[in-house]
């Protein structure tokens, strides 16, 4: 593990941190359920006896925790039936295609749409 991601909750006038922590850690249990291989881990820097604190470190490669930075949808599929979730990656691309091709989500992987 040679990287972290360090979230640290911002105070709400609504939620106490515990509220926001059991609330953050079960977004990531859920993300790790459904596609980690055991290669991230968690620590609480500002852990006291009575409370996990306002800090929430995820460690591990870079590869790992670029993964769970990138944005999602959770989707029910129409043709199968399935509930999965659709990862997006947005990137630049050089020039159009002629017979750009999109799937029914309306995402390519090899065709652009213009950025405005």
């Amino acid at each position: 593990m040679d990287h972290y991601l360090e979230i640290t909750l911002l105070p709400d006038p609504e939620s106490s941190a515990l509220q926001l922590m059991s609330a953050l850690f079960s977004k990531l249990h859920r993300a790790l359920v459904a596609s980690s291989t055991g290669n991230i881990g968690v620590s609480f820097p500002h852990l006291s006896a009575q409370h996990p604190g306002d800090m929430l470190r995820i460690h591990g490669e870079r590869s790992a925790l670029q993964w769970l930075c990138l944005p999602s949808i959770q989707l029910n599929s129409h043709s199968t039936g399935q509930r999965f979730r659709l990862f997006i990656r947005q990137t630049l691309c050089e020039a159009m295609t002629n017979n750009p091709t999109f799937s029914k989500y309306g995402l390519s992987q090899t065709s652009r749409v213009p950025w405005f």
